[in-house]
């Protein structure tokens, strides 16, 4: 720490006045360092803790989720919160049409501004918000989620189950003061564990988050991501039992020839995600423009298709454990696929807040079984086993529609627990992503979605590394407050400090000088009193929060066109708030090196 050896200038540091100011926080107390270690990359245990938190708390958030709509459909269904098929028909309608028309309502109401729910408001706040994502989206996700789906309405619970972890994080992240940089690993913690305790595939839902909400695969992000996914699953699994959505699956390739066959469902599973992206385009831009029209809307065609197809009411996953099992006529695998196709992209298009992972499983699904009945009429020699083409459709589906290939493989081999899936799982889903991206030239559906909104997601690698570290990690907390003017001997004393930086106000804005310079402003002085701002020394400045990541503050650097950024304690805005300085120099010359 710096002395005070002239009452003119005052010094600070950092990490003693930012604790100083947090100390009324009770975990402040626990672990008084949280903070500025959650600034760099190693912060090794702080984020293991928070990681198991976050497992359990979005274990708790997801068990509620689904308690709100599955209680009700129990009871309804006795027993079956998924057999919507054995309603009287008419209800095949008037059941997601009502639920609809009510949920429209409902979010013209409380939800206007806070609307965008599911993974692309999730990525989106994860790389232009800072992590930061709104308690407000999250009530909207939670109980239209479980409105829609207890509705009957062609929606996944992933997607919410996605944002609601996401959002858990974010708030005990927000809640606690943690810097920006950290809370996009907490987002990725909350995340891996939604979709371990969704599916009981913890291993996919880690490499969920970093392939699709965190976009990059970082040794510092493993192990809280990882940590948070387990006990997301010990949550889930100690409410429900250690239940597979896919039990019993055990299809496997019988020849190498029959890998011709593999192709063709790689080849109809693009042609297939291709479409689904293109109607989600669609509704997005044909819909009405009031909230409660285009969801009212989403539930009567949700109706209608549900009138000409029942299976595809909600989650679907009964009708697809029974594809594995089951064989279906060619007519119902078309109509099933058709009837999702239109249920689920309008439900996406329109706004509803579901998910789209669970439509795209049962799609693929579909696909692939369509294809693997034709097999095994056309090509008996072969002996083709129908049910191993269901769930290459399924996992090629889900890689291809959230651009997602490690995640839809890991989530094939954990559905099935069989490792002979593998192989074939390879090959159809690099097949299925290049036809979808290169040949047809379409996004997955949360890139789409996004580029209706006019939201673009930065994820080049100097982004990515500037995201993952806080203003704190390289800002110099050796610097003193100074008059503009200075005696001679006040200026010796100022000098003998050694500060890095010297912070002069001027109307009320402080401009920077580097300490090393002092000699050269001496050396020049005739007068008897110095001013320190009458030499070329001095650089303007501007303030950011000391919980901003280093890429909010090298936007801000070259939104102002200056090259030296005051870090500012939180919820102060004096000119004594300021915890250290910062650099555009240090910036470049440190993030090069990661």
């Amino acid at each position: 720490m710096l002395s005070k050896s002239a009452p003119e200038f005052t010094s600070r540091n950092a990490q003693n006045d930012f604790m100083g100011n947090q100390s009324n926080r009770w975990w402040q107390k626990v672990v008084p360092n949280w903070h500025h270690e959650l600034a760099s990359e190693g912060a090794t245990v702080p984020y293991a803790i928070a990681g198991i938190v976050i497992g359990l708390m979005t274990g708790l958030v997801m068990v509620l989720f689904r308690s709100l709509f599955e209680l009700p459909l129990e009871y309804f269904f006795s027993g079956d919160p998924e057999d919507f098929e054995s309603m009287p028909p008419w209800l095949y309608f008037v059941l997601p049409a009502s639920g609809g028309l009510l949920l429209g309502i409902l979010l013209q109401r409380f939800g206007q501004g806070h609307s965008q729910t599911g993974v692309a408001h999730t990525v989106h706040a994860v790389h232009n918000l800072h992590g930061r994502l709104p308690w407000q989206n999250a009530l909207v996700q939670l109980f239209g989620g479980a409105l829609a789906l207890g509705t009957g309405m062609s929606v996944g619970r992933e997607g919410p189950a996605v944002h609601l972890g996401s959002a858990t994080a974010s708030l005990l992240g927000q809640r606690l003061g943690l810097p920006n940089n950290s809370l996009t690993i907490l987002v990725g913690c909350g995340t891996a564990a939604a979709i371990a305790a969704s599916f009981n595939t913890p291993i996919a839902g880690i490499i969920f988050a970093m392939e699709v909400v965190l976009m990059e695969y970082t040794i510092a992000g493993f192990m809280p991501i990882m940590l948070a996914a387990v006990c997301g699953t010990f949550v889930t699994r100690l409410v429900y039992g250690d239940i597979q959505v896919l039990p019993h699956a055990e299809g496997a390739l019988t020849s190498l020839p029959e890998l011709s066959w593999v192709m063709l469902v790689a080849l109809a599973t693009a042609t297939t995600s291709m479409v689904f992206v293109r109607l989600i385009k669609f509704w997005l831009r044909n819909g009405p423009s009031a909230i409660w029209a285009r969801i009212a809307l989403a539930g009567v065609i949700c109706g209608l298709c549900g009138l000409a197809a029942p299976q595809i009411l909600g989650t679907g996953y009964d009708t697809l454990a029974s594809l594995v099992s089951e064989s279906w006529l060619p007519i119902t695998f078309i109509l099933v696929i058709i009837a999702k196709l239109i249920a689920s992209s309008a439900c996406v298009g329109l706004g509803v807040p579901g998910g789209m992972i669970g439509p795209a499983l049962f799609i693929g699904a579909s696909v692939g079984g369509l294809i693997g009945y034709a097999g095994t009429i056309l090509m008996p020699g072969l002996a083709i086993d129908s049910e191993l083409y269901v769930l290459l459709g399924m996992a090629a589906m889900m890689a291809a529609m959230l651009n997602a290939p490690l995640a839809a493989l890991l989530a094939l081999v954990e559905l099935t627990w069989n490792p002979a899936m593998i192989f074939p799982g390879l090959l159809v889903i690099t097949v299925t992503n290049i036809t979808h991206r290169s040949l047809f030239r379409q996004p997955s559906a949360v890139a789409a979605t996004l580029t209706h909104f006019g939201i673009t997601v930065a994820n080049d690698p100097m982004s990515l590394a500037l995201q993952r570290r806080g203003v704190t990690s390289l800002m110099s907390s050796s610097f003193q407050h100074s008059p503009r003017h200075l005696s001679v001997e006040q200026l010796d004393k100022l000098q003998a400090t050694k500060p890095d930086w010297i912070l002069v106000e001027e109307d009320n804005k402080l401009r920077a000088i580097k300490g090393g310079e002092l000699n050269e402003i001496s050396a020049g002085n005739t007068e008897e009193n110095v001013d320190l701002l009458s030499s070329s020394h001095h650089r303007p400045t501007i303030t950011i929060d000391n919980t901003a990541s280093l890429k909010q503050a090298w936007l801000d650097l070259n939104k102002h066109k200056v090259r030296v950024l005051l870090i500012r304690r939180t919820s102060t805005t004096n000119n004594q708030g300021i915890l250290g300085v910062l650099t555009r120099n240090n910036i470049e010359q440190n993030i090069w090196k990661t």
